[in-house]
């Protein structure tokens, strides 16, 4: 399927896979397996990522990093004690100070997509660690459903748009067993860990398998991961509770039914006062 595109004056043709009525499904996504370092590194050359300066970023998947839990997890705020359906957990989540720190990355389960000055796009997932799969032109934008989405990616990685990549290192370790069977190699074996896109200023944009969920980790130029305010992204992670708590009074839903503000409208796709 041909479709011509305009991207804000850029334009191109993509031969992009078929998504009828642009639902993404994963059986239709035409993205090749790749296992080995060496299959790993050969796809990446021939992708041909140096130079491209990244315009925009997508996906349709949840983020398993920033829920109520592991934010107040991340930040030092969470009382064990408190189980997922504790209202002291989702106000504490709420009213989580504002300079509090977090860090830049995600964990998701479906493709992530670069979108590159151009139009041309980088698409990349995992199917059980070590594999990575990925591909060019293949997820057209108008499949990204934002209230599938729990994080967005465009906030939460910001540090990285406009940045040109320099160059691509495939990251590599080496087992002796397969990471996520469990079974024996026959002689201890390196594997790819990850495919990081290195900038002009030596930071990263890394992803890697972890059993067969993606993680995207923006990285400082000494590699490790950049941390930003809770105010900075705040508005771009959406909660079970950020759509069912009333901020103005207070009140927290006891039922999913009743929403509220930007987090419910999000979910709904309707006006929520």
């Amino acid at each position: 399927m041909r479709i011509n595109i305009s991207f804000q004056g850029r334009k191109r043709t993509a031969s992009y896979d078929s998504f009828p009525n642009n639902e993404f499904v994963y059986e239709n996504w035409s993205a090749k397996y790749y296992k080995t370092v060496d299959e790993v590194r050969e796809a990446v050359e021939s992708f041909k990522l140096e130079g491209r300066e990244i315009f925009s970023l997508y996906t349709c998947s949840t983020d398993y990093d920033h829920n109520e839990r592991s934010v107040l997890y991340e930040t030092g705020k969470l009382d064990d004690s408190w189980d997922e359906d504790s209202e002291r957990l989702k106000y504490a989540y709420t009213y989580l100070p504002k300079k509090a720190r977090v860090k830049r990355g995600m964990r998701i389960d479906w493709p992530f997509v670069i979108e590159f000055k151009g139009g041309d796009t980088f698409e990349i997932d995992v199917g059980m660690e070590p594999e990575l799969r990925m591909s060019m032109n293949r997820i057209p934008q108008a499949v990204y459903v934002p209230w599938q989405c729990s994080t967005n990616p465009e906030i939460m990685f910001s540090d990285v748009i406009g940045k040109k990549i320099s160059s691509v290192r495939i990251d590599t370790r080496v087992c002796e067993r397969n990471p996520c069977y469990g079974t024996e190699y026959d002689k201890p074996t390196e594997i790819p860990s990850g495919v990081s896109l290195i900038f002009e200023n030596g930071s990263s944009l890394r992803f890697s398998p972890d059993i067969d969920y993606l993680k995207i980790t923006s990285l400082n130029r000494d590699s490790e991961t950049k941390t930003v305010s809770w105010e900075s992204i705040r508005h771009g992670v959406m909660t079970w509770t950020d759509a069912h708590l009333n901020r103005l009074t207070g009140y927290l839903a006891k039922k999913g039914r009743l929403m509220f503000g930007r987090g419910g409208g999000q979910i709904s796709r309707e006006r929520i006062v």
